[in-house]
């Protein structure tokens, strides 16, 4: 009814904005109070122990940093004379050769063995007791890379070919066993220590042979004089000296006594 639909109506002045602003602050003030309470104490602590930093000599800090040096300039020497000390015990003493570089020790080693080859080729010749090749501890990675010199091919192996009865064409297989593999049969190889030695492990001279500048490719069905023709053509085209050109070929290289032995013993080579 209208009378009470008017009875419903809310009074205008119970939410006046005067009102709903008082209830808010109010309602804030309470909130907080205990807040700006708390907040101005830890101000008023802060404050204070800065005051009281400042107000104090930084003796203690000084004092530190001073024992500290202290410290640093004790230890220095003492961690130095330690390292040096350290060195001097846990580092063995070196022999004088193992300051030298691999390739200067090759090139003494060499020169003792041009030296030994000048002494014996002045020696009388012609006796057939065993020969002893490089008694002083041959290097193995040398001696597994030298090679037989393209004058030594052209020149003294075509003289112990002829001293065969055979001529330029012999073909490799042919010169093995009388030649190549006769060479080495009453020499020690530097090797194994044993009676019987490859075709190279015989010649000291360094014209003769030294570390191998190549491999050649070539099979045994080849005739020496083609293969010397070839050898003395590339010393020309490249212009180098035969006696230091050394050509690596697996008849001269490798012990043709050892091939043998092993053939023999039935083993596969």
């Amino acid at each position: 009814s209208p009378v009470s639909d008017r009875t419903n109506v809310p009074d205008p002045n119970l939410f006046s904005h005067e009102k709903i602003s008082a209830i808010v602050t109010s309602a804030v003030k309470s909130a907080t109070a205990g807040l700006f309470t708390e907040l101005a104490a830890l101000r008023a602590q802060l404050t204070s122990e800065a005051e009281s930093g400042i107000a104090e000599p930084s003796t203690s800090g000084e004092a530190s940093r001073q024992v500290g040096r202290s410290h640093e300039a004790q230890a220095a020497p003492t961690r130095g004379s330690d390292s040096i000390q350290d060195r001097d015990q846990t580092t063995p003493s070196r022999a004088p050769s193992e300051d030298e570089p691999e390739a200067k020790q090759r090139v003494k080693r060499r020169q003792k063995r041009e030296a030994q080859a000048e002494s014996t080729e002045q020696a009388p010749t012609g006796s057939k007791e065993t020969t002893q090749v490089d008694t002083d501890g041959p290097d193995p990675f040398e001696q597994s890379f030298r090679a037989v010199s393209a004058h030594h091919i052209a020149t003294t192996l075509q003289e112990e070919m002829l001293a065969v009865g055979l001529t330029r064409d012999a073909k490799v297989y042919e010169i093995e066993p009388d030649v190549i593999r006769k060479k080495g049969e009453n020499t020690i190889c530097p090797r194994d220590q044993r009676r019987g030695a490859a075709y190279v492990d015989c010649l000291q001279s360094v014209d003769e042979a030294a570390n191998a500048s190549f491999m050649l490719s070539y099979t045994w069905g080849y005739k020496m004089g083609d293969i010397t023709d070839t050898l003395l053509q590339y010393c020309k085209d490249y212009s180098t000296d035969p006696k230091r050109t050394y050509a690596w070929m697996c008849c001269f290289c490798i012990n043709q006594n050892r091939v043998k032995e092993t053939e023999a013993a039935g083993e596969t080579v």
